[in-house]
């Protein structure tokens, strides 16, 4: 994907600049969770 674009054809480079990608996807998982628990929270009260 992204990440062999932006690299150079390494192994290595290509992994050091994959593993930020995937923790900002599941990052942004989590984030989206939460918003969502507290959405089902505010509904649920009207």
């Amino acid at each position: 994907g992204l990440a062999a674009v932006i690299t150079p054809p390494d192994i290595a480079s290509q992994i050091i600049v994959t593993i930020p990608i995937i923790i900002l996807y599941e990052v942004s998982i989590f984030i989206s969770k939460i918003v969502y628990k507290k959405n089902q929270k505010e509904l649920s009260k009207l």
